[in-house]
């Protein structure tokens, strides 16, 4: 997803986020890159406001059973932007309850509604995540972090999905080291 069409529907779900915990959901995914069963098992208790990290310990499966996420790697904690603890900190929830009560059906149905109404390409929940990594790869983070971030269980699985970005980074990497040597 192009960066453009990432800020429509990050600043779509925000406006949004009463009337729907899909907002929410789709809000969170691309402030954080977790997964969508990630997200699900996320409480408040799960947030360190103070800190600005949120510690992934749980997955939820589409049965709506909590579950061990899928790799020991996805167990993690990341530190979060002021836009979503702000947003965190306004949910009027107990500790222990799920933040998110919709099921990936209806955060799908959402997401759909949400990319007609902006008229952008239709693309999957799991988009959101690729598209959090993508941004961050562009921006020149270091794989070793966005894989890290993404709870990936090795860095060559990073390397594998976002290949194409690495190799254009690899090129504006390549001019500048040229550009260095051509000032010796």
């Amino acid at each position: 997803m192009e960066l453009d069409q990432l800020k429509k529907i990050e600043n779509y779900s925000f406006q949004n986020l009463n009337t729907s915990d899909a907002f929410l959901e789709m809000f969170i995914a691309i402030h954080t890159g977790m997964r969508f069963g990630e997200i699900a098992a996320l409480r408040l208790n799960n947030v360190n406001f103070e800190q600005k990290m949120i510690s992934i310990e749980k997955s939820m499966d589409m049965f709506h059973n909590e579950r061990e996420p899928k790799t020991k790697s996805s167990i993690r904690t990341i530190r979060v932007d002021e836009k979503l603890l702000s947003v965190l900190k306004n949910l009027r929830l107990n500790q222990t309850e799920l933040i998110i009560k919709s099921n990936n059906q209806l955060v799908g149905r959402y997401l759909r509604d949400t990319i007609k109404e902006l008229n952008i390409k239709q693309v999957t929940f799991h988009a959101l995540r690729h598209s959090h990594a993508s941004y961050l790869i562009s921006r020149g983070v270091a794989i070793q972090y966005v894989s890290e971030r993404l709870g990936h269980a090795d860095v060559s699985i990073t390397q594998q999905v976002y290949s194409h970005l690495l190799n254009s980074l690899r090129v504006k990497e390549e001019s500048k080291a040229i550009s260095l040597l051509d000032d010796i």
